[in-house]
């Protein structure tokens, strides 16, 4: 796979079923571009289910906390937990990194042509 960012080639870990899952979804997350049909229609089945998995991530999150507040359960879910699978789940709609610059989402764009949009950005107008 080639990084789309950066160029430069990726290399797959070994093929179990958590690392390639795994792997398959931060390079999404990363923007790899050039990867094989046979990967690509495994990525494709991963982002059509992760959405619901996320859903069910968040739910039995939100039920461990509920549970915890009444007694039923000793394991302690703090909103920061809730809130992460929640920045999870939009950096995966988006397919970007929290920390990623937002105009990542726009086709064709990279490191490139968002510095020169912060250069117009800067310049002044009247």
């Amino acid at each position: 796979m080639v990084d789309k960012r950066t160029g430069q080639k990726v290399e797959m870990p070994a093929q179990t079923p958590d690392a390639k899952a795994l792997a398959l979804i931060s390079g999404y997350m990363m923007g790899l571009e050039e990867i094989d049909e046979t990967v690509k229609e495994d990525m494709n089945k991963i982002l059509r289910i992760a959405p619901h998995m996320v859903d069910m991530m968040l739910m039995m999150a939100m039920t461990l906390a509920m549970q915890n507040k009444e007694g039923k359960q000793p394991k302690r879910i703090l909103a920061r937990n809730i809130m992460t699978i929640i920045d999870f789940s939009q950096c995966l709609a988006q397919g970007l990194w929290k920390d990623d610059n937002v105009m990542y989402q726009l086709p064709g764009m990279t490191d490139d042509r968002i510095d020169i949009v912060k250069a117009i950005k800067k310049k002044p107008t009247i």
